[in-house]
C-alpha cells in the first residue's frame, strides 16, 4: 500500500484495471468516501471493472443532463 493519505491500495494491486478505471475509482472514493471502496477488493476482477464502468456511465449521463439544463436555461 502506498502512503498517499488514503486507504486505497496501490494501483499495481489491481493490474486488471486500466489507468482510466483507476482514475474513476479514485474519484469515486474522493466523492463518496472510503466506505464506497469497502468490499471492492473482494470482488472478482470482472465485477470490479463493471462497477467502475457503471459509475463512469452514471457520471457521463449526469454531466450531459446538467449541460442540457444549462442550455435550456440560457
Amino acid at each position: 500500500m502506498e502512503d498517499s493519505g488514503s486507504r486505497l491500495p496501490a494501483q499495481q494491486d489491481f493490474p486488471h484495471l486500466s489507468d482510466a478505471h483507476w482514475a474513476t475509482l479514485e474519484m469515486t472514493v474522493s466523492l463518496l468516501g472510503e466506505a464506497a471502496f469497502a468490499g471492492f477488493p473482494n470482488l472478482p476482477a470482472e465485477q470490479q471493472r463493471a462497477r467502475v464502468e457503471r459509475f463512469d456511465k452514471y457520471e457521463s449521463s449526469l454531466i450531459a443532463h446538467v449541460n442540457r439544463s444549462c442550455d435550456d436555461a440560457s
